[in-house]
């Protein structure tokens, strides 16, 4: 988790995918997964240039181990400044609670799988609906 924290504080997408297996998949709330693909799409868009990371933490609550897989709870709250669509400082605070898959492999625990089981989203102080919030656009 540790490494997963550092590397998002830095901006460092590759340094987080070193992170997770590379058919790692993450579910939202509302259902919808990520593969690491769609992931690098949208770290890119997200941690553009102008976007700095105020805050990034992220906590095991629990961890149960059987073998070479474990599966875990926690706890991630990141902040950070970016400009908005209309080119206005914009301030992204989000909160998730999430189960884990985590698989032992050579180079190490890595992240298999992520499910969001409840996650809090606001921009600029008013809490937003996660799973309304639009894409970035492309450039």
């Amino acid at each position: 988790y540790l490494a997963g924290q550092n590397a998002l504080k830095k901006k460092d997408l590759n340094a987080f995918l070193k992170t997770c297996t590379s058919d790692f998949v993450m579910t939202q709330m509302d259902g919808k997964k990520q593969n690491v693909s769609s992931m690098k799409e949208q770290f890119k868009s997200n941690f553009s240039a102008d976007t700095k990371v105020e805050t990034c933490v992220i906590k095991m609550l629990s961890c149960r181990i059987k073998g070479d897989t474990a599966n875990a709870s926690s706890l991630a709250h990141m902040k950070i400044k970016t400009k908005g669509p209309d080119g206005k400082p914009m301030v992204i605070e989000s909160t998730d609670n999430a189960q884990d898959i985590l698989v032992k492999t050579p180079q190490g625990w890595k992240f298999k799988a992520s499910k969001s089981v409840d996650t809090k989203v606001s921009v600029n102080g008013k809490m937003v609906d996660p799973s309304k919030m639009a894409p970035p656009k492309k450039k």
